[in-house]
């Protein structure tokens, strides 16, 4: 049930216009037998012929055989007399109205598109009566955005959709209900007595008309878009300016207060404090016991606080002096553990000089040494270093039990060790005890060759 056609020589035939937005006649088209005028429709190109509906409103309908796929086709009657509705209102305000306009690539196409006198404006006002989510409405309105063209969404379905507020929206009553169409969600006011926002009723066409005037504009509240009036958004800053103001009296009077009271307070303490040393400066007069009885009271109060302070002044020494060990010693162990790690990392490096074959040689030869010397020793594999031996590997003999020699101590960790003696130390060649001041004990050098040979 379209309203706009398009003809070969008029162009495009807009049924809400008297005049058909071409200067031509209803009847020119309405009721034509032959030759009937060629127009189609400009959403799917079918062919339609001038019709009315039985409420006397006129539209094109389709000629037999057409597509299921155009979505004119699909519109409802309380659609199309929505769009006739916001047609009318965009025309009364002064603004051109044309009806059912699609985007050159279809990514678009408006109910109704509102101009302005000059040109220089376009909003399209889209009646919404199928489900949508947010989502896809949001997408829409971006697609106008877009193309510099604001947009409205109007649904007169009987419960307000969950996307009012999502995008510039209003909700209005169904047409049944109410005639002519009212706004009834979507369009706030301020009352500045009750001090909050409230909903505003308003007939379709007079909100219309504020939009398009820009007597009213979209405000942002609780992440949700209403229309209000300019004078509304002032009043709110009115009210919230003298809001801000009462609170900034009601704390001032609150301190003045609080201060007062604690005056108040302090100059009754003091009264009662001179009281009661007036009382007492009387009693004592009469009887200077008390006066004896007081000093000495005041003298034993003055000996505990003297003891409660020095007490608390050594426990703070004591847990100051524990600190200062607990620091310490951690301090110790922080530098043990850097001094290990060092140890180790040289170490590493001092055997990594050595290739696998020659480390196997060079235990090798100690095993002979030790064969050829009648003592058995046993010797671990891979060999393990020992950072109480610089890092060297330890060979022990089996019969009598005892340390048989170390292996390859790290020169630059024989230090470490302290003064300890040894029964012998092997090295690979005598290169490799320079750096060594003193060692623990006498060498052995083998000179290992490739073949494992020792010499």
């Amino acid at each position: 049930m379209p309203f706009t056609a398009v003809h070969p020589e008029a162009g495009l035939l807009d049924a809400t216009l008297s005049d058909l937005g071409c200067n031509r006649r209803w009847s020119d088209f309405h009721r034509q037998v032959s030759p009937r005028p060629a127009i189609v429709c400009p959403e799917c190109g079918w062919g339609v012929h001038a019709k009315l509906s039985p409420l006397r409103v006129k539209f094109f309908c389709h000629d037999p055989g057409r597509p299921d796929t155009c979505s004119l086709t699909h519109e409802s009657m309380d659609h199309h007399m929505l769009k006739l509705e916001l047609a009318g209102a965009i025309r009364d305000a002064g603004w051109y109205a044309q009806l059912e306009v699609a985007a050159a690539d279809r990514s678009w196409r408006a109910d109704v598109m509102a101009s302005s006198p000059d040109g220089a404006r376009r909003m399209a006002w889209e009646a919404q009566l199928s489900p949508i989510t947010e989502d896809d409405i949001r997408a829409r309105t971006e697609r106008y955005a877009a193309e510099g063209i604001t947009v409205c969404w109007v649904s007169p379905t009987p419960k307000p959709p969950s996307w009012i507020g999502a995008v510039p929206a209003v909700s209005v009553y169904p047409a049944e209900r109410v005639r002519p169409m009212v706004v009834r969600e979507g369009l706030v006011g301020f009352d500045p007595e009750a001090g909050r926002w409230a909903v505003h009723e308003e007939r379709l066409g007079q909100f219309v008309r504020w939009v398009l005037d820009g007597k009213v504009e979209l405000l942002t509240m609780r992440r949700r878009l209403w229309w209000t009036s300019r004078k509304s958004i002032h009043s709110r800053e009115a009210w919230e300016a003298a809001r801000q103001d009462q609170e900034r009296d009601r704390l001032a009077a609150e301190e003045r207060n609080r201060q007062e009271a604690e005056e108040e307070a302090r100059r009754r303490r003091e009264e009662m404090e001179e009281a009661r040393l007036r009382a007492r400066d009387e009693a004592e007069r009469a009887n200077p016991a008390l006066r004896y009885q007081r000093e000495e009271d005041e003298y034993r109060e003055q000996q505990r606080a003297e003891l409660g302070a020095r007490l608390a002044r050594e426990r703070r020494e004591r847990a100051e002096r524990q600190a200062q060990l607990e620091a310490a010693s951690l301090a110790s162990a922080e530098r043990f553990r850097i001094q290990l790690e060092e140890q180790e990392r040289v170490g590493a490096e001092w055997w990594d000089r050595l290739s696998r074959d020659q480390v196997e040689e060079l235990f090798a030869a100690v095993t002979e040494r030790a064969r050829a010397e009648g003592v058995t020793i046993s010797i671990s594999y891979p060999p393990r270093t020992d950072p109480q031996f610089a890092y060297g590997v330890p060979v022990y003999r089996g019969s009598p039990i005892g340390l048989f020699g170390v292996v390859r101590p790290c020169p630059a960790l024989l230090e470490e060790v302290g003064r300890r003696h040894w029964p012998r130390i092997f090295f690979l060649s005598g290169e490799e005890e320079h750096g060594a001041e003193l060692l623990p004990g006498p060498t052995t050098h083998f000179m290992c060759g490739s073949n494992g040979s020792a010499l």
